[in-house]
């Protein structure tokens, strides 16, 4: 491997650099009269050490770089089993490297000097059809795909300019743009799990971490420690931030939760860089020395234990990537009946029609008797095989035919009929000589009839016929026949597997939890007192409800021999993105101190789910002594810049009022804020900063306040304390819009802001975008209504409107395309008429059927508060990194 440095060729560096990645808090200044102290926020409890490598992956397949054959290459090592196959094959001089597999795993792009500068080519993942997305006179590298598969991050130096940074195009190469202008070396970015932000290492203002919105906000140094921090890697669940450091002075790979705390070594032999996650989150993969100098890719539990040697070659073998297994279509059947027809003409029928790459059977229509054996025919849907243009041939499908046929003796026999709207492609029968007739058709071409010897064989007494046909991505028809000398009856079914383009998801079912989302009601339980302790359930996916659904609630971890408190069930989880609560009731907590309570969702899998591994939800609680005071205090008032709808500068001012009543009562101490942002890939409301406990001087308070980047209603919850440390028992929560003069909204995103609106009152919304195509929904709370919408490709989307109710009225911008837009929104109050404005609907597009987030959703009434600690005034704030799951 050449060197890499910050020329294109130097830029390389020796693959015995590291590679570090942290995730630290930013922290902002803030004015007012009382501070803000800032904290870090622990979300998710990390998972418990493990002895030993844990089993290799099923599936799958790890991507890396070897000079092995005498040439810098790309190779494939596959799961299971361990075949490693070479995927490019450039030759003398190649320096291809940094591979990085698309999420379908179909996918590998990477950067290569084949052009003789550093371009990104792409390729399927055996290699075959590169394609180079930069194709400039710069030099680009580094790539890695976003989470859903629609972006490529990279960094690219342009011709003539000294450093490198930080840019985003579209996964097809198209749509470049720059997301860092710094008068310093900027690279190897890394997607945070839901696609928002990136990290990646620079100088800036030595070799350190830093992170990015990706709209090229927000840009801030995350980890600035000594020696060099590099080559950021997250988690699949966004809980750690993976990376090597010479910190030691030698390097080796680190690990930290994302708000950057628990900064631990996972290694100390050797040198070791460059660590990746695997896709389940269960192993690291890194490269090494500690055997003799040479490098070679290892493995290691998340924590770093059971560290074990994965390649052993001449040469080096570096710069791991893993890559998702390729999808594979569940087979599915359809089961027809033949069609009786006259004696001696053919009866068929199509048996149906299967979208490559939906992994569906779909269609089916039945077609009158005759015709001739093998006629191609029109589906059920209106496609058409015999017209349809061809497309290369891209997908290998198994089909397996079966079924009841004619009667033993008769004279007639079993015939199946194929038409793709692919050219060519290979079909390979495996029972030649138990058809009379074996016909396919592509593209009106009859390609092949098989007639044995001119003789009918003696027909398969079990009428189970195995085949395989190469078909492109689109659509495929089935048809079978029968020669109807004798018997016309039977029935048969046909079994399709193979790979696909894309895999239905929509039963994948995910049942989980969070640590904060972990209550106790009180908030600060007490020993020898009552308790309840709940926890909210999240359910995504799914296709119908699940009644039922049991939690376990323990005192003490249940993997280490924690104590059943209470078995409970949540009655009623809806299809995909629901959520409930359900809890168990202590007698009594006898001792006061620190107490791990856990929760286990569906202990006894009782439901199927795609992830089976975050069912269990565990946090530490602080029980308090005995008191003569145990009423909780009451947050009376809360208030966002007075109360104001919309504000455009992030800069805020929080005004609380809380009473501590009845006697005997010890008086109010402290306040805690939580701000939450609405997640749409996560489809839950998010906690993404909070305070500490800062001090209460009087009813009311007035504290400054740091709203949390991007355009959007912004959810704050107020907590209260006594001196006798009882929490109250449920946060007074407002919301506030921060309408900023330009935004952008992601492709399929939404940005969503919230105004409450008095029966006769007015509200007019103005979409102008800047580029792309946003369109405008305000959705009523009425939810039998249809929105307002103006969705026009071109010019400014507006509506206009009086509120026919008192409620809460959501406007929404969506992303048609990715675009920037400047949003107006004034709530005047009630006025007699209508004024016209701009906008309208585009009859071309489809119309959304629902909010991204329902009108009446708020965030939960449970948070887990910090330990309280007394704060020294300053006007700090924490930005937290928004969670993933």
């Amino acid at each position: 491997m050449l060197p890499r440095s910050k020329s294109m060729q130097s830029r390389l560096r020796t693959l015995f650099a590291g590679i570090v990645f942290t995730v630290t808090v930013a922290i902002l200044a803030t004015g007012g009269a009382h501070p803000v102290q800032a904290r870090s926020l622990h979300l998710v409890d990390q998972p418990p050490l493990m002895s030993g490598l844990t089993a290799l992956p099923q599936s799958g397949s790890l991507f890396f770089v070897s000079n092995r054959n005498g040439s810098q290459e790309i190779y494939r090592h596959d799961f299971p089993g361990g075949a490693v196959k070479q995927i490019t094959n450039v030759g003398a001089g190649a320096m291809e490297s940094f591979p990085s597999a698309s999420p379908d795993g179909k996918q590998v792009c990477f950067e290569s000097h084949r052009t003789g500068n550093f371009e990104i080519f792409c390729t399927d993942r055996d290699g075959n059809n590169p394609t180079n997305l930069t194709n400039d006179p710069g030099d680009d590298g580094m790539p890695r795909f976003s989470p859903d598969g629609t972006q490529i991050a990279y960094h690219r130096r342009a011709a003539g300019e000294a450093n490198f940074q930080i840019w985003v195009m579209n996964a097809d190469g198209s749509n470049k743009r720059q997301l860092t202008f710094e008068n310093a070396y900027m690279g190897e970015p890394f997607w945070f799990p839901n696609g928002t932000k990136l990290v990646f290492d620079g100088d800036k203002p030595d070799r350190n971490l830093l992170m990015i919105n990706l709209d090229g906000s927000g840009l801030t140094v995350i980890n600035n420690k000594p020696g060099e921090q590099r080559r950021p890697s997250v988690s699949p669940d966004g809980m750690y931030i993976y990376y090597d450091s010479s910190e030691s002075g030698v390097f080796q790979i680190y690990r930290m939760l994302f708000d950057g705390s628990n900064q631990t070594a996972l290694t100390s032999s050797g040198q070791n860089f460059l660590p990746q996650v695997s896709p389940d989150g269960t192993l690291v993969a890194f490269m090494s020395t500690r055997d003799g100098g040479d490098q070679e890719i290892y493995l290691s539990n998340i924590d770093g234990s059971g560290q074990t040697r994965l390649t052993s070659s001449v040469g080096v073998d570096v710069l791991p990537s893993w890559a998702n297994p390729l999808p594979v279509c569940a087979p599915e059947t359809l089961t027809v009946p033949f069609v009786n027809g006259p004696n001696g003409v053919t009866s068929q029928k199509v048996y149906g029609v299967v979208d490559v790459g939906g992994g569906r059977i779909g269609g089916g229509v039945e077609l009158p008797p005759g015709g001739g054996i093998g006629t191609p025919p029109v589906t059920a849907d209106g496609g058409d095989p015999r017209t349809a243009a061809a497309t290369p041939a891209a997908t290998t499908l198994t089909l397996t035919v079966s079924g009841s046929g004619h009667a033993a003796g008769t004279a007639s026999s079993d015939a199946f009929y194929i038409y793709t709207n692919a050219q060519g492609g290979a079909v390979t029968p495996q029972h030649y000589t138990v058809y009379y007739n074996w016909v396919l058709w592509i593209n009106g071409q009859h390609v092949e009839s098989l007639i044995p010897g001119g003789q009918v064989p003696a027909y398969r007494a079990d009428h189970t016929y195995t085949f395989q046909v190469s078909v492109p991505t689109g659509r495929l028809s089935f048809g079978v026949g029968d020669i109807a000398v004798g018997d016309n009856s039977g029935s048969y079914t046909v079994a399709i597997s193979g790979e696909c383009d894309s895999v239905d998801t929509s039963n994948n079912d995910d049942l989980f939890g969070y640590g904060y989302e972990l209550w106790t009601d009180p908030v600060a339980p007490r020993a020898v007192a009552d308790l309840k302790l709940g926890l909210t359930v999240h359910r995504q996916g799914g296709k119908d409800p699940l009644q039922g659904v049991e939690v376990y609630f323990y005192d003490g971890d249940p993997s280490s021999g924690g104590k059943l408190i209470q078995a409970n069930t949540i009655p009623m989880l809806e299809v995909l993105d629901a959520s409930a609560s359900t809890f168990a009731s202590f007698s009594s907590i006898p001792t006061q101190g620190k107490h791990v309570l856990c929760a286990v969702i569906d202990p006894n899998n009782r439901v199927p789910e795609g992830i089976e591994t975050n069912n269990t939800v565990c946090r530490e609680v602080d029980v308090l002594a005995p008191a003569a005071d145990m009423i909780a205090p009451r947050v009376d008032n809360f208030k966002i810049n007075n109360g104001a709808a919309s504000v455009s500068d992030r800069g805020v001012s929080l005004s609380v009022s809380v009473s501590d009543t009845p006697a005997p009562s010890t008086n109010v101490q402290a306040v805690f804020f939580v701000e939450y942002v609405y997640n749409q890939a996560n489809v839950f409301w998010e906690p993404v900063q909070t305070s500490n406990w800062l001090a209460y001087s009087g009813t009311p308070s007035t504290y400054a306040w740091q709203l949390s980047a991007g355009s959007g209603m912004k959810f704050i919850q107020a907590w209260a304390r006594d001196q006798a440390g009882n929490i109250s028992r449920y946060p007074y929560k407002a919301y506030i819009n921060l309408v900023l003069p330009s935004e952008q909204v992601e492709l399929n995103g939404t940005r969503s802001y919230r105004y409450f609106l008095r029966q006769g009152e007015q509200l007019t919304a103005r979409l102008e975008p800047v580029s792309g195509d946003p369109d405008l929904y305000i959705w009523t709370p009425n939810t039998n209504e249809p929105p307002y919408v103006s969705n026009l490709r071109t010019g400014v989307d507006a509506r206009t409107f009086v509120a026919e109710q008192d409620g809460v009225y959501q406007v929404e911008v969506y992303g048609y395309s990715a675009a920037s837009y400047n949003l107006t929104v004034t709530t005047p109050g009630s006025l007699a008429s209508l004024v016209a404005t701009e906008g309208g609907i585009d009859p071309t597009k489809s119309l959304r059927s629902r909010p991204v987030v329902a009108v009446a959703s708020q965030p939960g009434d449970q948070f887990v508060m910090p330990d309280f600690t007394p704060v020294a005034n300053n006007n700090n704030m924490v930005y937290l990194p928004l969670i993933v799951r």
